[in-house]
């Protein structure tokens, strides 16, 4: 059982013993929300107060959803179901071979809202659903039109394991992982104009501009080509090395180029995938129970392999 505070972070957890009693020490004085995990019980959140009288929660038992997923008759494998109530996440499944899955830790009571998404079909959702106990719920997917290619490398070589993100009218519709040989396939699109791109990849290859393909087109080539970066180190104003920091490069006209997070404890970062030219790198600096610090540098050239980014 976790007590987040009003900020998100997560300040205490306790377990309940046999009397379902619990005690979570060391909270500032503050209201904070409790939340409170049992598969066999729905109990949301709950606002309280640090160091009033005792917290009495009475749980519900939770809901459940039977589901089967299909399409042109036939069970849907592999796709993702969630589920959610305005902006709370409920939870979350993944069909099976026979198209079916089940979901508990609903809340027995009221509507959600289910999304359901596979990348050979339309995306599916449905408002009002409510956990169906022990009776099964049908879903049907729609086909929709499907763009595939290859992401290959100026020698033709496939690059593996790159996302190619999809818009149709200039909307997210898809992300999808070209395969070992640099291919990609992405369905279930809506009707309308359909863009491709190279994301920003691990591999640091430059991210490509978006281009327009027709609807059914199976022979789009994406060319990956080889990005410079900007490596160095962030520390605090003494020079010790800084982690849990958030850095990005930021280009002339002030978007993100490049982006990576320092967890590592020598606090030294790498931003791959630049095209050649100058950027600002700013840092946040994230501290628990406090604001994130901002700090930029800015003129640093890619091809700069020891940037001091110290925050004052």
């Amino acid at each position: 059982r976790n007590a987040i505070g009003t900020g998100g972070r997560n300040n205490a957890s306790a377990v309940t013993d046999a009397q379902g009693r619990f005690l979570l020490a060391g909270l500032a004085d503050g209201e904070f929300q409790l939340r409170v995990w049992d598969q066999r019980y729905f109990a949301g959140e709950h606002v309280v107060k640090s160091g009033g009288a005792e917290t009495r929660i009475v749980l519900r038992a939770a809901g459940r959803l039977l589901g089967r997923v299909t399409a042109r008759g036939l069970p849907v494998a592999g796709a993702s179901v969630r589920a959610q109530r305005n902006d709370d996440f409920l939870g979350w499944a993944r069909t099976g071979g026979d198209g079916g899955f089940v979901m508990g830790s609903l809340p027995p009571d009221g509507p959600f809202r289910l999304t359901i998404t596979h990348d050979a079909y339309r995306q599916l959702e449905v408002d009002a659903v409510a956990a169906s106990g022990d009776r099964t719920v049908d879903f049907v997917l729609e086909p929709g039109a499907e763009v595939s290619g290859r992401v290959a490398d100026a020698a033709g070589r496939g690059i593996a394991g790159v996302d190619v993100h999809v818009r149709v009218d200039g909307k997210f519709a898809k992300r999808v992982e070209t395969d070992s040989s640099g291919a990609f396939t992405a369905g279930g699109l809506a009707e309308g104009q359909v863009s491709v791109r190279l994301d920003a990849t691990e591999q640091g290859f430059i991210p490509t501009e978006w281009t327009y393909v027709a609807a059914g087109a199976r022979d789009v080539r994406l060319l990956a080509t080889p990005g410079e970066s900007i490596a160095g180190v962030v520390r605090d104003r003494e020079g010790k090395p800084l982690r849990q920091v958030s850095l990005m490069a930021v280009d002339a006209a002030g978007g993100m180029a490049a982006q990576t997070w320092i967890w590592d404890e020598s606090g030294t970062f790498e931003l791959r995938g630049l095209r050649p030219g100058t950027y600002t790198l700013r840092a946040q600096l994230h501290v628990e129970g406090r604001e994130a610090v901002t700090h930029e540098v800015a003129g640093v050239v890619t091809g700069a392999k020891s940037v001091d980014v110290r925050f004052p």
